[in-house]
């Protein structure tokens, strides 16, 4: 079962709890799944929902009020997962997939936060004074000049 630890942390004191709360609430949902308790799985899921859709409106808040470049990007991956938990909320409906709901949680929870929220910590920091914040990518011209890369982002959307 997939775990918050601190090799998770945004910096931020307030994300982090949610981060940690949001995998609490699918231990819960685990745990009412394998015993085979149909309605607290469902109730489980609900306030998972609810959990979430108040934390990604929290985190895309705070992406915003730093100055995050890639905020456009990020809140569009927090809406395909809302759709893509909403339609195994409504197939748990036809059918018992309480399994392949906690495996598509555990996974994409942990990818998200150790690998697409980190993106966004610099900004935090910058705030708080720790860090500067990375540049754009500057190529270096055939004279030695750096030039602005106004490129799209060339890493695979996932």
């Amino acid at each position: 079962m997939a775990k918050w630890s601190v090799s998770l942390s945004t910096t931020s004191p307030l994300l982090d709890g949610q981060h940690e709360a949001l995998f609490g609430c699918v231990e819960e949902l685990t745990s009412a799944a394998s015993e085979g308790r149909t309605l607290l799985t469902f109730h489980a899921v609900l306030q998972l929902r609810s959990y979430i859709e108040d934390h990604f409106s929290t985190e895309e808040a705070m992406m915003l009020s730093h100055g995050f470049p890639g905020r456009a990007e990020h809140v569009l991956e927090h809406r395909r997962f809302s759709a893509r938990l909403s339609e195994l909320m409504e197939e748990n409906i036809r059918r018992d997939n309480s399994k392949e709901m906690i495996e598509f949680l555990e996974r994409w929870l942990w990818d998200h936060i150790a690998r697409r929220d980190q993106e966004y910590v610099p900004y935090l920091q910058r705030a708080e004074g720790k860090e500067a914040v990375p540049g754009p990518a500057q190529p270096v011209t055939g004279n030695g000049a750096r030039q602005r890369d106004e490129g799209q982002d060339s890493r695979p959307d996932s």
